[in-house]
């Protein structure tokens, strides 16, 4: 009797971890997505090196040379984000993955502002999507390399992001995956290292 209560007790602890966790594995097979948001290093993301990797329906919305404020609430791309979310959630759970920030840094417009306004845009798209508990992963710009943008402003970017402290969401560094010649974007071997890290962070390895 003892032994069965035993065997009982180990198999309701491994469901209940099973059924908490944010795995890949589970997202896979329960048809869920992983949306990528925000601007071009989002939209030139290796899609299929993606779902080799973390094993998911990918959908990708992201548009290049964007604004923060063009895809938060109140932006021309906010609606269609709102759509797509409760698309995906008819299927599974989905996974929100944001890359923007190089706009702010680039042009020193709204970069004293990018945390608070990401934050709401988090709590904007779980409330209308209906995904109160979706988790959020986003990607830290690149270090400054370059002499063309301000770095005052880039560097406050990156500051802001360091700053965003909201449940269930995820700061990933791209620090140290490798950039083009452009020193903005980065060469397959970048975007896959970008990948890699996302699905460590989302294993919590």
């Amino acid at each position: 009797m003892k032994l069965y209560i035993l065997l009982a007790a180990v198999f309701l602890f491994a469901g209940c971890q099973k059924r908490g966790s944010i795995g890949l594995s589970s997202t896979a097979s329960s048809g869920g997505a992983c949306l990528f948001d925000g601007q071009s290093n989002a939209a030139q993301m290796d899609m299929e090196y993606v779902r080799k990797t973390l094993g998911c329906q990918t959908v990708n919305i992201a548009v290049g040379d964007t604004s923060l404020a063009q895809h938060i609430k109140g932006g021309e791309f906010y609606a269609n984000l709102i759509a797509t979310l409760k698309q995906l959630m008819k299927r599974g759970p989905v996974i929100y993955v944001f890359y923007q920030g190089e706009w702010e840094g680039k042009n020193a417009i709204g970069h004293d502002t990018w945390n608070q306004r990401f934050t709401e845009h988090i709590q904007n798209i779980r409330t209308e999507s209906g995904l109160t508990s979706m988790p959020v992963y986003f990607f830290r710009i690149n270090e400054h390399r370059y002499d063309q943008y301000p770095a005052y402003a880039w560097e406050k970017v990156r500051d802001e992001q360091d700053g965003v402290h909201v449940q269930s969401t995820t700061m990933i560094s791209s620090d140290g995956c490798e950039l083009s010649h452009d020193e903005l974007h980065y060469t397959t071997d970048g975007y896959h290292c970008l990948t890699d890290r996302l699905a460590s962070e989302i294993r919590g390895e």
